[in-house]
């Protein structure tokens, strides 16, 4: 998680009792043992401990304190009284608050520098340490309420029960479409607010996205991430930040504000691979990383660069240690992030962070310490206890100052104003107020579940689509008239749709809500074809084979086989998961049986098409032995039926892969603890020197294209490269085309030194082509983009690589069908000319 919430709540509950416990009334007798219990972080031990858990955790409305027996916390969304029959707040009917006094920084006409250095000035130093921290405190005497920063938005809004749950972002990733990361954008900023309204959710300050680089399919958090290349990577992470942080109603106060994480080299979870080989899930949080500046340069901060470009709100420093200093005390690291990137925003810890420097890192023995370290190098908010448990013996030691302290907290202020938190009247407030069906129609409502259906289909990656022999055509599209066995571990699996940071769950890794509109692989096909039979198989990871023969005879029986396999997701560890956060996998095939299933379901039926889903890439020959094969990730809530309508043809798959997939682990760098990209045989596609099992960029559709009149040259606009032409659909059926582009250094030699061997500029995703028309494509190639593929000066760009898969080999498991065409080689013009962009 960003780490153990709960006791962190603890942590600030115990600095907040003294000032909290004036503020409440002890009240016993309240009907509280309803359903609408929320739990507490272990045992409270006063009525003031009570009511402060209440105060600070949004959704709690009622509280009361049982001082006979067990002493129990009762904490409650609706409390009754029932003599009354009313909800009640300590015990007391509820009645509306008063308006909040008038001070400067309520004001939504002034400045929000203005705002917030009026506020710094009322503040004494014990309010601004408990503003510090990401359950900010309530300041009551200067009308300042609570702020929960604190919350998961990377594919929907997480944690909180109902929500619309798009695909991981890996399948994200493989969209290619800044469109559909918009659209997940303006999701997390309607339903965030919606939620917060509703009282079960906090979320207007959300931790996404996760812009790390997918740089060795072992990585559990991998499918958190956009893939493998930066440029693709900053590119998503730049439209989805913009979506979300745009107002959606007639006001300049931002919906929710977004944080990029995390930085930075924060790209593995335990100590399980070569040359270790142990047992600590959590070894990130003594990770000492090291990071040559050219890795650094064309890999690691590139994505961040794009998030700043995009106003990102706050920037998560890592777990890890990058040379030598833990990420949220290092100086260089975080200056060059302030210079170089020219980020304004807040630096928020990943939550424990400071403490995990002190134990398990050993990167010093004293809290305190840690903390001013923190503080001094440039952090200005703490998810965790450190601050409020140590920066104000930080100030008594003269570590630091509260010059300091002031212009820490200044950033953070300045970002809840830019919300309207702080405004005496909500700017957002009147847009939910005006439908009472509002939170149902915008929490996992129709029109967001038909944007994650969208979503879910353009990610879809078809790998391999083989003639079979009877007919002469292709396996996919199925015919919905044919008796279809559905079979494999993950074809009825809820788990399978979601990733981890999913939502319709309470807490992290809480139960489903039944409330959710979610669709298995099983239920979307049974919508659409009618002779279905549905076996498991097996388990997805346990070496029990009796229920390979139950699956094989329905295989035999049936005119086709759709066999979904995959891997398992969940949060932090949980039970029978193969990737996840504090969890790398230790091999890269089909886990348990799943793989003898496939061989016998195959023999039995060699009409047969693989869905995976999964998040880091799955390797083995076992593709080479069906004859159509989907990539569909965890697709999220609709992915049921967006596998379904691909299956069908009622769409055309156009997802290319966004990471590698390798032949084997053999083909991985030994040392899975370097974070050097020049490794042998080279960390993902830009440095790899052999064939893989199928390339970054690849993916087949149910039809063809021709790139024609195409052509690129400086547009003389900000140092850019325009590339346009146009794209022929030469097959018969309907279908997206993604159109790529790649630098390529001449004859094998390149402009700087570490620069990767060729790289992603810049893509477009073409939507909806008809058969026997053309689209035309204009994609422009920033300086940023071409820097991160070591091109020192834009000028000594010659040529352009253009087409619909990265030039080279696609791989060695793609089969005989066709694949995409050979890109062509784009001589740039160095006369100037003006495009229509």
């Amino acid at each position: 998680m960003e780490a153990t919430k709960a006791f962190i709540v603890l942590l600030l509950l115990q600095f907040f009792r003294a000032g909290l416990a004036e503020l409440c009334s002890l009240v016993q007798g309240l009907n509280c043992n309803g359903d609408d219990l929320i739990n507490t972080p272990g045992p409270l031990n006063s009525a003031a401990d009570c009511c402060a858990f209440c105060q600070n955790t949004v959704g709690c409305n009622a509280w009361t304190w049982n001082s006979a027996g067990n002493k129990v916390c009762y904490a409650k969304s609706q409390c009754s009284n029932p003599a009354m029959g009313q909800p009640t707040v300590g015990g007391h009917q509820a009645a509306p608050p008063p308006p909040p006094p008038d001070f400067p920084w309520n004001d939504p006409t002034k400045p929000a520098d203005a705002r917030a250095d009026a506020l710094l000035a009322a503040l004494t130093t014990q309010e601004k340490i408990g503003m510090m921290v990401t359950s900010s405190r309530v300041v009551p005497r200067l009308a300042v309420g609570s702020f929960e920063w604190s919350n998961e938005g990377l594919h929907g809004i997480a944690w909180h029960g109902r929500s619309t749950v798009f695909p991981a972002p890996i399948g994200l990733g493989a969209t290619f479409d800044r469109e559909v990361v918009a659209d997940l954008g303006s999701v997390d900023a309607k339903e965030g607010r919606a939620k917060f309204y509703n009282g079960d959710g906090n979320g207007i300050s959300l931790f996404a996205p996760n812009i790390n680089i997918f740089r060795d399919p072992r990585w559990g958090r991998g499918q958190e991430t956009y893939g493998e290349d930066p440029v693709l990577a900053g590119e998503l992470a730049l439209s989805f930040v913009k979506s979300a942080q745009t107002p959606f109603i007639n006001t300049s106060a931002l919906p929710v504000l977004m944080t990029d994480k995390h930085y930075v080299v924060y790209n593995l979870e335990s100590n399980y691979a070569p040359p270790l080989n142990g047992t600590d899930g959590q070894y990130r949080l003594r990770f000492f990383a090291t990071a040559t500046e050219t890795d650094l340069a064309f890999t690691y901060l590139v994505p961040h660069a794009y998030a700043v470009k995009a106003g990102v709100s706050a920037v998560m420093c890592a777990y890890n240690a990058v040379n030598g200093l833990p990420n949220c005390a290092n100086g260089p690291l975080l200056r060059r992030l302030r210079e170089e990137l020219e980020f304004e925003g807040v630096v928020v810890t990943d939550c424990g962070a400071i403490g995990f420097s002190v134990s398990p890192m050993q990167w010093t023995d004293s809290h305190v310490n840690a903390t001013a370290a923190a503080l001094i190098a440039g952090t200005d908010l703490n998810c965790g206890g450190e601050y409020s448990d140590h920066l104000q013996e930080a100030l008594n030691s003269r570590l630091v100052d509260e010059a300091l302290l002031d212009k820490r907290l200044r950033k953070s202020l300045i970002a809840r104003i830019r919300t309207g938190n702080l405004d005496k009247v909500d700017p957002y407030r009147s847009w939910y107020d005006s439908d009472p069906q509002m939170y149902s129609k915008i929490v996992d409502g129709a029109q967001h579940r038909s944007l994650a259906l969208r979503a879910a289909e353009r990610s879809l990656v078809l790998l391999r689509n083989e003639v079979v022999v009877e007919n002469g055509k292709a396996l996919l599209p199925l015919s919905k008239d044919m008796k279809i066995a559905l079979l494999g571990p993950n074809a009825n699996s809820v788990d399978a749709l979601m990733s981890n940071y999913a939502g319709c769950r309470s807490g992290a890794g809480g139960p489903i809500d039944p409330k959710c509109h979610l669709i298995t692989i099983l239920e979307g096909v049974k919508q659409q074809a009618p002779q279905v039979t549905y076996a498991p198989g097996c388990e997805l990871d346990s070496a029990d084979t009796r229920g390979i023969k139950a699956a094989t005879e329905l295989a035999s029986k049936s005119d086709v086989v759709i066999l979904v396999l995959g891997l398992k997701s969940c949060q932090e560890t949980g039970p029978m998961c193969q990737e996840a956060e504090a969890h790398d996998r230790r091999h890269i095939g089909l886990p348990g049986m799943q793989e003898q299933l496939l061989k016998d379901v195959v023999a039995a039926n060699p009409r047969t098409v693989l869905v995976l889903l999964n998040g880091g890439a799955i390797s083995g020959n076992f593709y080479l032995s069906v004859p159509a094969v989907i990539e569909a990730f965890y697709p999220g809530a609709m992915g049921g039926l967006a596998v379904s309508n691909a299956l069908f043809g009622s769409v055309s798959p156009a997802g290319r892969l966004p990471y590698t997939i390798v032949e084997s682990i053999s083909d991985l760098p030994y040392d899975y603890y370097s974070m050097n990209m020049l490794d042998a045989p080279g960390r993902t596609y830009r440095y790899f020197e052999k064939e893989p099992g199928f390339a970054f960029g690849f993916g087949l559709s149910y039809t063809s294209f021709l790139y024609t009149d195409v052509h690129a040259a400086f547009t003389g606009q900000c140092g850019d490269i325009v590339v346009e032409g146009s794209v022929s659909n030469a097959g018969s059926a309907q279908s997206d085309e993604v159109v790529m582009c790649f630098f390529v250094h001449p004859d094998g030699t390149k402009m700087m030194r570490g620069a990767p061997n060729l790289g992603l500029v810049g893509f477009q995703r073409l939507h909806d082509i008809q058969p026997g028309t053309s689209r035309r494509f204009s994609i422009r190639l920033s300086a940023r983009a071409l820097a991160a593929s070591g091109v020192e000066k834009v000028g000594k760009v010659s040529h352009l690589h253009v087409g619909g898969r990265k030039p080279g080999s696609v791989g060695k498991w793609t089969g005989r069908s066709v694949v995409p065409q050979e890109p062509l080689v784009v001589p740039v013009s160095t006369v100037l000319h003006t495009f229509a962009v």
